[in-house]
């Protein structure tokens, strides 16, 4: 499905510039939610020192590719970008070694506010509702799923 949604004006970008095939090791569309929903809420509420500080932050580059894989690549590379200041070039995993972290190297979280200025991740403009369904039937009938419902 790709072009405008006639209905909503919603245009579909993600054959086009999604980055990760759908494929049998990607990503469930309700973990692609889930995942965006919990980056969206947390840098929202309190930037990319708070995201990486809960355990949303666990999951880092499954969330990186949850974005690459709806064709959300600007956002996706602000997560890259924020991730990349750990020493490793990607936070740990375990959310304890992450804190440790960034209570040792990110005190006062100056390091995430370039990121964080102005940053209000948003996937579409809203109702953002309208991409995730649009999203969600795309996703769907690239993965060979016919109809979200």
């Amino acid at each position: 499905m790709r072009g405008k949604c006639p209905t909503c004006g919603w245009e579909s970008r993600l054959g086009s510039h999604a980055t990760a095939p759908p494929d049998s090791e990607s990503l469930t569309l309700e973990e692609i939610v889930g995942l965006i929903d919990a980056l969206e809420g947390e840098v929202n509420n309190g930037g990319y020192d708070q995201y990486f500080y809960n355990s949303p932050g666990d999951n880092a580059p499954e969330t990186i590719q949850a974005l690459e894989t709806i064709g959300a690549l600007a956002t996706a590379d602000i997560v890259k970008r924020a991730a990349n200041k750990f020493p490793a070039g990607m936070p740990p995993k375990e959310r304890f070694a992450r804190q440790d972290v960034l209570l040792e190297k990110f005190p006062d979280a100056v390091e995430f506010r370039d990121l964080d200025e102005g940053c209000v991740i948003r996937i579409a403009a809203p109702p953002w509702d309208r991409l995730w369904w649009h999203g969600v039937r795309e996703y769907n009938s690239r993965r060979g799923q016919g109809r979200a419902e």
